[in-house]
């Protein structure tokens, strides 16, 4: 179990000082500060207990526009960004991203945009992909509908 104590905690809306216990990736209980006694927990299971005084506390951002494999390009090699790592997210309470391409449907594709979205899942945050990018038809993980690259 996890207590979290006296967290300035935000639902969104602001909810003042406030205790969390988490267990099993749950939150089993919400009560103002000092309402939720840890020795009383202790002695159901091992409980770690963390004191977030000035701390905010509110449920992860849902970023619905990122481009989590990069970005750029639009003026050449030296405006493209790098891949995010997830210490980007952590830091900004992202803890949910939908990853596109964007400009950059010819040098970065689908395929590196899902392996990257997995590799975010795997150290722990909820990904989504969106296809397209500036070109048209949009690229898709099955099929290249664009006429230049299309196989005769």
């Amino acid at each position: 179990m996890l207590l979290i104590q006296n967290a300035d905690l935000y639902d969104p809306e602001p909810k003042g000082l406030s205790d969390l216990l988490i267990a099993g990736g749950q939150i089993l209980a919400v009560r103002p500060a000092g309402e939720i006694d840890p020795r009383v927990l202790s002695s159901l299971s091992d409980t770690t207990v963390v004191n977030a005084r000035g701390c905010l506390t509110m449920p992860g951002i849902i970023d619905r526009h990122v481009h989590f494999n990069g970005a750029g390009g639009e003026g050449g090699p030296a405006n493209r960004t790098p891949p995010l790592q997830l210490s980007s997210f952590v830091k900004a309470g992202v803890t949910s991203a939908v990853g596109l391409l964007g400009t950059d449907g010819t040098c970065r594709g689908l395929p590196e945009l899902l392996m990257k979205a997995r590799g975010l899942e795997e150290e722990g945050i909820s990904t989504w992909i969106l296809t397209g990018s500036y070109g048209l038809p949009s690229p898709t993980l099955t099929q290249d509908h664009r006429p230049e690259t299309r196989r005769v």
